[in-house]
């Protein structure tokens, strides 16, 4: 009978356990919903990403992936001024990099995005800074 209570016990502490870690990874904060909106919004029909690191700082919130994509870069800004419209102002642009920037509700998101050495993906990098 003590055999069989100490397994119960154990049975428990392992349930309530898995049900902590569980209930963790089913609820994404709203910074890592909004990482992934962003993915999907740059990220062409026809190309891949990388699973983003996220890095919370005590005043922003970065997240970075790839995208491979057989677009060139002047493609892909061309294709992504297209998906984001008027909601964002180019802060820079060129041959190798664009940055684009939007203010909501005083948050400042900022998202840059480069051609990696080798030319076969995006390097894109999210930060979002509260206002």
């Amino acid at each position: 009978m003590q055999r069989y209570r100490k397994l119960l016990i154990a049975l428990a502490v392992i349930a309530v356990f898995w049900a902590i870690v569980r209930s963790k990874q089913a609820h994404p904060t709203p910074f890592e919903k909004a990482v992934s909106q962003y993915v999907e919004l740059t990220t062409p029909a026809n190309a891949t990403t990388t699973k983003p690191a996220v890095t919370r700082k005590p005043f922003r919130g970065i997240a970075e992936w790839s995208i491979e994509t057989r677009m060139s870069l002047a493609e892909y800004q061309d294709w992504l001024a297209d998906q984001v419209g008027s909601d964002y102002e180019t802060i820079s642009k060129d041959d190798s990099e664009i940055t684009l920037q939007r203010t909501v509700l005083g948050d400042t998101i900022q998202i840059q995005i480069t051609r990696d050495s080798k030319g076969n993906s995006l390097r894109v990098r999210l930060t979002v800074i509260p206002g």
